[in-house]
């Protein structure tokens, strides 16, 4: 089973560029052409979060639209940046999208491996939380699940990234997430984005990654006086490849015209 993660896409009403040079919207149509042209193709595409960047619903039905041109299926979650009730609005009548809920998270329980997407915004801030109520929810999930493969699915990194501004706004209530995954290894991957950068780590028994935007990256800083600063480095997306008995294997690809591939004759 192949998952495509993609995040951080900011797109933007049409014209309007990010930083006033990058165009965020485009960026996306270019990410997503990407992935259709694959071979194989994914059987999911997981956005994980900031589908926008003020959270319009205008602007997150254009997202939809991209999407679904995809012919792939999809779901997305919220990031700080993305408002619930326009997100919601938009995607009202995919079986994945709470109705009514406080929080948007939710489980895709038909794939070989169990996704569950997790809700980490907190209105009005940047950074991200699992409350006490949304704990509950998660370990309730976690218990019907059994021993299946599971995958996390978050905004928010729930690690220390390493750059001093990114921690300045650590994930709250990152001990409890923790500890309640630790208590089950057959989640073995974490994923998320909010960074705007690639990073690893482990998170209880799973590899925890942070997918990079499809629009921008933020520079390596890690001075203890460093500021966000978007570097020249492209866009990118992670493919996850899962297979049983073996887990997952979970691969970068930027995006870009680097050239034709060049098959080398390796034996």
């Amino acid at each position: 089973m192949l998952i495509a993660q993609i995040t951080d896409s900011h797109v933007d009403a049409p014209g309007v560029l990010a930083y006033g040079r990058i165009d965020a919207r485009a960026a996306l149509r270019k990410a997503l052409a990407a992935i259709t042209a694959l071979n194989p193709r994914p059987d999911l595409l997981l956005h994980t979060g900031d589908v926008t960047q003020h959270g319009n619903l205008a602007v997150n039905q254009d997202v939809r639209r991209m999407l679904e041109e995809t012919g792939i299926r999809y779901c997305a979650i919220p990031g700080n940046h993305d408002e619930i009730e326009p997100l919601r609005g938009a995607y009202a009548d995919t079986t994945w999208m709470p109705k009514t809920s406080r929080f948007l998270h939710y489980v895709l329980e038909d794939l070989p491996v169990r996704v569950i997407c997790l809700d980490t915004k907190i209105p009005g801030e940047i950074a991200g939380e699992l409350c006490a109520e949304r704990i509950e929810w998660l370990s309730a999930q976690l218990n019907a699940g059994g021993s299946r493969p599971t995958m996390i699915a978050m905004h928010h990194p729930v690690f220390r990234t390493g750059r001093p501004i990114s921690d300045s706004r650590p994930f709250r209530n990152a001990a409890a997430f923790v500890e309640l995954v630790s208590r089950y290894p057959n989640v073995s991957l974490v994923v998320a984005g909010h960074v705007h950068c690639t990073l690893q780590t482990k998170v209880g028994h799973a590899v925890a990654i942070a997918a990079p935007s499809t629009a921008f990256q933020f520079a390596m800083d890690r001075r203890p006086d460093g500021v966000i600063a978007v570097s020249g480095e492209p866009p990118g997306y992670y493919m996850h490849d899962w297979k049983e008995g073996s887990g997952f294997t979970s691969h970068y690809a930027p995006i870009g015209d680097f050239g034709a591939p060049l098959p080398l004759n390796v034996r």
